[in-house]
């Protein structure tokens, strides 16, 4: 089906922990990601494990959030994340975090089942996701997980995406689940909180994370920032080199088969005024042979995440419509590393940031 470079099905699997004496950096991770999406009610799913191995721990949970008014974390609809909990209970093909979200893969590399119940049993799930395109390998994602690795830990991530379906109760409410929507995961990858680590690591403008799918002949993802050239907000904010490359990765499938990417353009024309995150955008993928495709994407539901606090984390859901008229929805996800960005962006809107008396 594809050329692109990919992993094999018992990577879901892969959740590496130090042997007795073994000394890991503490910032090296495994994750996994799934999402859901109900475009009718504006309603999305962010659904999150993610261990440090070399403290035997895990963080992670079920934000639900619903409209694009979640400033705060508790604006979610539903939020059950805890950022230090036991190592998940691994059970055959199977990931049980101490909150109670249990990842089973059916069919590794293939088909997942997501299961979750709130405490008071009023807000729950049970998905199915079916994969559509094979475990695509991927670098990184995280700006300076390319600079601080260790290549004998083996470090990389795959993508895949699928057609998720199953049933979401949310405070009582009964909806149907049956959307597109992408998972990946990371493991071995260095991926630090240290603020002075940090401040070694290239310094970027936000990165968005654009997956789509139109149907099984015309499938596209990419990460990266907005380009210097289409005027995005972060002009006078970042110095970036023009030279580097704005997407950290790029693929389309079209007609089932894999073609290459010669360029990605993203161009934001709105943003959201207080979480400063996309709010229109549209994105032009040209393929080494010329041919040119265009989408253009309104944000449909958006919230301030968790999971990273020296970031911010805008998780969301997009309404894409390619240049042919087609249209789908998918997940929309947005990150930036650094103080900058968000108090420029605060400074612009009118906010006051109040000075601290000099002593």
């Amino acid at each position: 089906m594809s050329n692109h470079p990919t992993h094999p099905p018992e990577s879901d699997l892969w959740v590496p922990r130090p042997k007795p004496g073994e000394m890991w950096d503490p910032a090296m991770l495994s994750t996994h990601y799934h999402g859901i999406h109900i475009p009718s009610a504006r309603i999305g799913a962010y659904i999150y494990s993610l261990n440090r191995p070399a403290f035997g721990c895990n963080q992670g949970g079920v934000l639900i959030f619903q409209g694009d008014q979640n400033h705060d974390a508790l604006d979610m609809a539903y939020l059950d994340y805890g950022m230090t909990q036991a190592w998940p209970t691994i059970d055959h093909n199977s990931l049980t975090t101490e909150n109670g979200l249990r990842i089973e893969f059916v069919e590794l590399g293939r088909v997942v089942r997501l299961t979750y119940t709130s405490p008071d049993g009023g807000t729950w799930f049970d998905v199915t996701g079916e994969a559509l395109t094979p475990l695509f390998a991927r670098g990184h994602i995280i700006p300076g997980e390319d600079v601080e690795k260790d290549p004998a830990m083996s470090p990389g991530g795959t993508e895949q995406m699928m057609h998720m379906t199953g049933t979401l109760v949310l405070h009582g409410e009964r909806y149907d689940v049956d959307c597109f929507n992408p998972r990946d995961r990371s493991w071995g990858q260095v991926r630090t909180e240290s603020m002075q680590r940090r401040a070694k690591l290239p310094v970027l403008p936000p990165v968005g994370w654009t997956p789509m799918y139109f149907g099984p002949d015309l499938i596209f993802n990419s990460a990266g920032f907005v380009q210097e050239s289409t005027n995005p907000n972060w002009v006078g904010v970042y110095d970036v080199d023009p030279a580097m490359p704005p997407q950290y990765f790029a693929w389309m499938i079209l007609d089932g088969e894999s073609v290459d990417i010669a360029s990605v353009t993203r161009t934001v024309t709105e943003y959201h005024p207080f979480l400063y995150s996309a709010q229109r955008q549209r994105v032009d993928v040209e393929l080494v042979d010329g041919r040119r495709f265009g989408f253009a994407g309104t944000t449909t539901a958006m919230c301030n995440a968790v999971a990273w606090p020296n970031a911010a984390i805008r998780v969301g859901t997009s309404h894409w419509v390619a240049d042919d008229g087609r249209e789908c929805d998918n997940t929309y996800q947005e990150m930036w590393f650094d103080h900058a960005y968000q108090r420029e962006m605060n400074r612009r809107a009118g906010q006051r940031v109040a000075a601290v008396p000099v002593r």
